[in-house]
């Protein structure tokens, strides 16, 4: 009943009567004329605005208030807790459950915003008191969850340019592209104010995908990196819902990949590759460049073992591609579960408390092919019906180790050549360090080996292998010749 947030015309308001005059701040009940059976203490008055404030229905808010609807009687609730409508409405705006996601924390924090405005233009009393003994200004100065413009519309001294960023907040909501523009004439020092304060609208703007207020509020002094009034960046913003476009252009501003959002507890990248939109993980990374090793583990390595937890192969697969180590340690990303898990698979004893700290002292590395190993192995049978792509990723963390350890062999190509007992300029075996046409010449001609000795054999094997890798490695679209061709030598 009345949850819609919208939907004004679907909603009936109870009749209820004017209220007694004898305390505004006790329950009013409908009067014996217009009450049913049994219906003598229904509250009626404080129904009808009780369930449109929870559902944070702003047109349901006005039109209860329209109809007289008292703003600083207490609501009904458990005793010692009755809200008053303020109360409640600045409630609302930090009222978050598990499921919640940013989307819906932008909208919920938009909507009670507008219902503490509507209440106190209605004549509701910032500083009244509640059943627990709190008013709305006491609520919404909470350190742990502040947002400045409600702060500052229950504060009796407000902020000079409070109506200003009120205006731009709603335009920008509005998409008012050319109303925005015209705000921000003469006044650039808006934009970096309202970031300074955290109340920044690039937010908003980014969750409704409109390109070309962001590209206003970014023209006129507006970081990539502004924080909206819950805290969360717009590059988390724009991942969140699942906007590409939006990354694309805040990245081009110089939005940051490494900052963790308050609201997601994880990087955009991070958040991406665990949700498994390999669309947004590419889009992320398409003009990022590793500034060497320690870069690329820095950025890439918990998105990777998010990914492998959730048998997310395309990202994987991106992120690899991207330069995460394919031999990196898992354990780390873990929870004592799968570290559980390890540690049965490895056949380690039992260390007690099993705490994540004992767990980790107790397992060696772990690459995520371990863990995905580890994981079928538990599953058994059932991991037929339940793998969830468990073996697809088996196979691709295979195949991308097999390349990685490669590529290692191919720097040290030298060491190889020290191996050959033969060093004469004539040797087939210096032929191969030219092109992979010579390996594959070698691979259908068994008549070439027979000149060879055990030892030049061997060479001529892992040399093979190196040559045909090599091409692979410099060109993932595998045109060039397979691995079982190239180590056909024998």
């Amino acid at each position: 009943m009345w949850t819609a947030p919208t939907d004004l015309k679907s909603w009936k308001l109870m009749p209820y009567p004017k209220p007694f005059a004898k305390s505004p701040c006790e329950p009013t009940c409908a009067s014996s004329g217009s009450a049913g059976p049994g219906e003598e203490s229904m509250a009626y008055l404080h129904v009808d605005i009780c369930y449109p404030l929870a559902a944070r229905n702003v047109p349901m808010v006005k039109m209860c208030l329209d109809q007289g609807v008292g703003v600083n009687v207490r609501l009904p609730g458990e005793v010692g807790r009755e809200r008053t409508p303020l109360t409640k409405a600045v409630e609302t705006a930090f009222e978050y459950t598990a499921f919640d996601t940013i989307s819906t924390i932008i909208t919920m924090r938009r909507d009670s915003r507008k219902m503490v405005q509507l209440l106190l233009e209605y004549g509701a009393d910032p500083n009244q008191k509640d059943g627990s003994g709190l008013s709305a200004r006491n609520m919404a100065d909470d350190p742990t969850q502040p947002d400045w413009l409600i702060q500052q519309l229950l504060r009796p001294d407000q902020h000079p340019y409070l109506r200003r960023f009120l205006a731009i907040t709603d335009v920008v909501w509005a998409g008012g592209v050319l109303t925005l523009e015209s705000m921000l004439v003469g006044a650039p020092q808006l934009c970096q104010l309202a970031e300074e304060l955290g109340i920044s609208p690039i937010g908003a703007a980014v969750f409704r995908a409109d390109e070309k207020v962001v590209e206003v509020l970014l023209k006129n002094g507006t970081s990539p990196n502004a924080p909206d009034p819950i805290g969360a960046s717009p590059l988390a913003i724009a991942v969140a819902s699942g906007s590409e476009d939006m990354a694309r252009l805040l990245l081009r501003h110089g939005a940051s990949l490494t900052n963790s959002d308050p609201i997601l507890c994880l990087t955009p990248l991070e958040y991406a590759a665990r949700e498994g939109n390999h669309a947004m993980c590419g889009a992320l990374l398409e003009h990022w460049t590793s500034q060497g090793r320690r870069d690329a583990h820095q950025l890439l390595s918990k998105p990777l073992a998010l990914a492998v937890r959730g048998y997310h192969v395309a990202v994987v697969k991106i992120l690899l591609e991207s330069g995460a180590d394919i031999f990196m340690n898992m354990c780390s990303f873990l929870s004592v579960a799968e570290l559980e898990l390890l540690r049965v698979s490895a056949k380690l004893p039992v260390k007690w408390p099993a705490t994540v700290d004992n767990l980790l002292d107790q397992l060696p590395p772990r690459t995520p092919r371990d863990f995905v190993d580890a994981k079928i192995k538990a599953a058994g049978w059932s991991n037929v019906f339940g793998g969830f792509g468990s073996e697809e990723m088996q196979t691709l963390l295979a195949e991308y180790e097999e390349i990685a350890a490669v590529a290692k062999l191919v720097e040290a190509e030298s060491a190889f050549i020290v191996e050959c007992p033969t060093h004469d300029d004539q040797h087939p075996c210096n032929g191969f360090n030219k092109t992979s046409e010579v390996v594959e010449e070698v691979s259908i001609c068994p008549s070439i080996t027979e000149e060879l000795s055990a030892a030049e054999l061997d060479y001529l094997r892992k040399k093979a292998r190196v040559l045909a890798l090599q091409a692979k490695v410099a060109s993932p679209s595998g045109s060039e010749m397979p691995f079982s061709k190239a180590c056909s030598v024998s």
